[in-house]
């Protein structure tokens, strides 16, 4: 898969192209559809797929009092358009066309940069300058400019559209299953090891060092943490630790079952399987300790042998 940063090198592809565009944050089933749809139909033609995304949220640029967490970061994007069988992505700073009008955005970006012969998107699309740009005028300019459209139908769970945006929300509620429905897989984070809070010395935690990654609710988590090919089971907190000094910003501290390495500056993968509880506040040290006793031997019970 080849990546581009500047829309002018495009120009270079003499095959025909289908294209999409859009964030793609979370890469969910939604997404999935819609772009083996772009590989399917450039296969068909013996073109080329291209996907036009971002390497920040758009929304960042517009909300930058509470910037959008995303659900998954860049790098994860990038691999999972990969599997997907992508031929090209084109990496696009948003700030340098965010103020192109709609039909600019068609004509002059699309349009004079590369050999299009489909546009693939979905029904919500929108583009352009104030978003001013919709299927509407899709349609009128695919006819006007002679190039092909389909518009994907959107994707459906328990009658509500697949989308980032319910994603997030359903992280937030705690509703790990409904939000692995969504994606096709496991809700998971990446992130980098820093030195986390040791409880007594008794439970050892890693804090993960998070960009931008959403995360699920508050609370105590059954995980999966893998680290160089193999799997571990795991306890998660993820709160502001009220019972101890407490945290300004939530944190995700991770105790990783029969594992006794030092990995500080490393990077690991923890996969969410269930919430056990909410977090709280305990009287004192000692109550804290004899709920997370209780937490773990809930866990190993449960999941030691999934």
């Amino acid at each position: 898969m080849k990546i581009f940063r500047n829309v002018q090198s495009l120009k270079k592809i003499k095959k025909k192209i289908v294209l999409t565009t859009g964030v793609f944050d979370g890469l969910h089933i939604g997404h999935q559809h819609l772009i083996k749809k772009v590989v399917k139909i450039a296969k068909k033609i013996k073109g080329v797929s291209v996907v036009l995304t971002f390497d920040t949220h758009p929304e960042r640029f517009f909300n930058k009092k509470n910037k959008i967490k995303l659900i998954k970061d860049f790098e994860a994007k990038i691999k999972r358009l990969k599997i997907l069988k992508v031929d090209s992505v084109l990496l696009e700073k948003f700030n340098r066309i965010k103020n192109l009008s709609a039909v600019d955005f068609i004509k002059k970006y699309i349009l004079s940069n590369m050999n299009l012969y489909c546009f693939v998107t979905g029904r919500d699309f929108v583009f352009g300058k104030n978003k001013s740009g919709n299927i509407s005028l899709l349609r009128k300019l695919s006819k006007k400019l002679k190039f092909k459209l389909l518009v994907v139908p959107d994707i459906k769970i328990n009658n509500k559209r697949v989308s980032s945006t319910l994603i997030r929300k359903y992280l937030k509620q705690g509703k790990i299953k409904l939000v692995e429905k969504m994606l096709g897989r496991q809700y998971s984070i990446t992130g980098k090891v820093v030195k986390g809070r040791h409880i007594g010395f008794k439970y050892p935690t890693a804090n993960i060092k998070l960009k931008y990654e959403e995360i699920p609710a508050d609370g105590v988590w059954a995980v999966r943490v893998l680290y160089k090919g193999k799997n571990y089971l795991g306890a998660a907190n993820i709160g502001v630790a009220p019972t101890l000094k407490g945290e300004k910003k939530p944190l995700l501290e991770v105790y990783i079952y029969n594992f006794h390495r030092n990995i500080y500056g490393k990077k690991i993968r923890v996969v969410f399987l269930e919430k056990i509880r909410e977090e709280r506040k305990f009287k004192n040290y000692q109550q804290l300790i004899k709920r997370v006793d209780k937490d773990i031997k809930l866990i190993q019970k449960k999941y030691s042998n999934a």
